[in-house]
């Protein structure tokens, strides 16, 4: 009878496994990037589907709606009329 391999799911975690976070836990801890100032994923989406719905539903400028959203959301969060470098 054949041994039985260990899959890599079947090893025990040890001391010195890395550890796994979350989305959310990684989203303020992005070196270089000061993420405290930077809107929510979930604002950013919310504020995206009303710049789409203004444009009258359109397809193919998601990414455009995006990105002037977290570029907006970025300003007001700020309060200073340009976006944190």
């Amino acid at each position: 009878m054949p041994s039985q391999r260990k899959r890599r799911n079947d090893v025990e975690p040890t001391d010195s496994s890395p550890v796994t976070t979350s989305a959310s836990d990684n989203q303020n801890q992005v070196e270089g990037v000061d993420t405290e100032s930077r809107p929510s994923t979930d604002a950013i989406a919310q504020r995206a589907y009303e710049l789409y719905e203004q444009r009258g539903a359109g397809h193919g400028e998601d990414w455009n709606d995006w990105f002037q959203a977290e570029r907006e959301l970025t300003v007001r969060r700020n309060g200073n009329g340009s976006s944190a470098d």
